[in-house]
């Protein structure tokens, strides 16, 4: 029973160690406009705790277009630049195996 329990600890610390990935954060490269909404141009994304190398993000515009949809090697740790323009409201879906989250982007004012 002492073997096991202490094969199953070894198992399981690691998981425990991994967490959930971080909320997706963004940074206004271009500058923030009176609304405090991103100026429309290029925003950086950042996020960390990812359990997976590859992290699948998919950038959609409000009509549902889509400007990105792909896998980036993260390692952990999230970092990427999107050009969002023109103004309006975007969605940031990111997806590793077992876990999604979509976050709105608004750029511009008045949105």
């Amino acid at each position: 029973m002492k073997k096991l329990l202490t094969v199953a600890a070894l198992v399981l610390a690691p998981l425990a160690l991994i967490g959930s990935p971080s909320g997706l954060s963004w940074s206004c490269v271009d500058g923030t406009g009176v609304s405090g909404n991103c100026a429309p141009g290029h925003v950086t994304f950042t996020g960390t705790g990812y359990p997976s190398p590859v992290v699948h993000v998919r950038v959609t515009d409000s009509s549902g277009s889509e400007l990105d949809d792909f896998d980036y090697n993260t390692q952990g740790n999230l970092n990427f630049t999107e050009t969002l323009v023109p103004a309006g409201t975007y969605s940031v879906t990111i997806s590793v195996t077992g876990w999604n989250s979509t976050q709105n982007i608004t750029v511009g004012e008045g949105y």
